[in-house]
């Protein structure tokens, strides 16, 4: 994506992003040591033991549901764990993701030219929250796509290992394959799907060589993260939740994974049409976000982070907005304040004692998710898939 006008982050010089920056790691750190997703916590620590001794990292019924890209983050913070304790080790296994806030707001600046994307990136709440409290790792795969489609953009295919980078720590941009696939054409994309799988396939690979991963564990966490039929019901921020209200419900394996020909077919129509890639890639994720039955609050970052380009470039902000607070009180209904440590004990009794309540608000939110996430869609391939953008030089 080009700019409108000339570079704006020239008339701010370096200090310009250094404050900023400085001022997002501040308060990364600041709420880095408050808690941590209790779940996703424990599995950071468990995997990193597991490396540590060389056992499969796969194989606990509670383990890491990713490449394995990330659990050298957690063996290298396992290593704080046992040197210095809990606390250091649940902000050094979160360092990662703290720097690569203010890195994806300046990736974001890079692939714009405009400053204020820089800015709005840096001041969007779901990067702290995702990062700094919960300690998911979305924020990396992120930084990634956003190198991605600035290369994209430029006809680049030196981009796609930046998506294979993504790809080897959560695979969620997975969804831009079939868009890639009808922008590139059959030749260009099949010459693109070795570098696309060079990551992914070496980290992995290394890993079960060293024994701290089997293939047949691998390929059954990688199987059972987009098809988990048995979990549907219950859904998690969209319609699923809410239809986990009704008694009658019953999981259907076909109707759950509508999301794959819905997410295939508008990504072929996205890439004919010639749509930008930063419009196709948020239009894209908010298909995903309405519709894929295990969607998780964290992808209210990625939202935030793909939506910057174009808020800048003059889209309805409203739809975004709403979606996060709705996905942010979601996130509270779902347990969310549990992930503050010091509330985690009087979070569980309201839990408990609201149970009921809770549930069916939780529902109505998962609705209401959907609703402005299919909003969003609207609004990044509006005014027309053909929308032209100049190129930077």
């Amino acid at each position: 994506m080009a700019p409108d006008s000339v570079d704006e982050g020239r008339d701010h010089g370096l200090a310009g992003f250094l404050a900023p920056a400085a001022g997002s790691l501040a308060l990364s750190l600041l709420l880095a040591p408050l808690g941590g997703h209790p779940y996703d916590m424990e599995v950071w620590l468990k995997t990193g033991r597991l490396m540590a001794e060389g056992r499969d990292i796969y194989s606990p019924p509670d383990h890491i549901g990713y490449p394995p890209s990330w659990a050298y983050i957690c063996l290298a913070a396992y290593y704080v764990y046992t040197a210095l304790g809990e606390q250091a080790w649940r902000v050094a296994v979160k360092l990662p993701l703290l720097v690569l806030v203010p890195l994806t707001a300046y990736e974001v600046y890079k692939l714009t030219g405009r400053y204020e994307c820089y800015i709005i990136t840096l001041c969007s709440g779901p990067l702290y929250l995702v990062s700094s409290v919960w300690g998911q790792i979305n924020v990396v795969s992120a930084y990634f796509v956003v190198r991605f489609l600035r290369k994209l953009e430029r006809n680049s295919l030196r981009g796609v290992l930046d998506l294979s980078a993504s790809l080897s720590f959560k695979p969620i941009y997975v969804i831009l394959l079939p868009y890639l696939a009808a922008s590139y054409g059959p030749r260009r994309f099949a010459a693109a799907l070795p570098l696309l799988a060079s990551i992914p396939a070496a980290v992995t690979a290394a890993t079960i060589a060293a024994g701290r991963a089997s293939l047949e564990t691998f390929l059954d966490t990688m199987y059972y993260q987009p098809m988990r039929l048995e979990l549907t019901g219950y859904g998690l921020m969209n319609i699923w939740s809410f239809l986990a209200l009704f008694p009658q419900y019953r999981p259907n394996p076909l109707a759950s994974q509508v999301w794959i020909p819905v997410i295939a077919a508008l990504g072929i129509y996205l890439g004919r049409r010639g749509c930008p890639p930063p419009r196709a890639a948020l239009a894209l994720l908010a298909a995903y976000m309405a519709l894929y039955p295990w969607v998780s609050e964290a992808t209210l970052l990625d939202a935030c982070v793909l939506a910057a380009p174009l808020i800048a470039r003059g889209i309805d902000a409203r739809p975004l907005a709403l979606l996060v607070a709705a996905g942010t009180l979601f996130n509270v209904l779902n347990g969310g304040l549990k992930m503050l440590g010091g509330l985690s004990r009087v979070a569980s009794e309201v839990y408990l004692r609201y149970g009921g309540l809770i549930w069916m608000l939780r529902g109505i939110m998962g609705l209401v998710c959907t609703v402005f996430s299919l909003c969003l869609l609207a609004e990044a391939i509006h005014p027309a898939p053909r929308e032209a953008y100049r190129r930077s030089s």
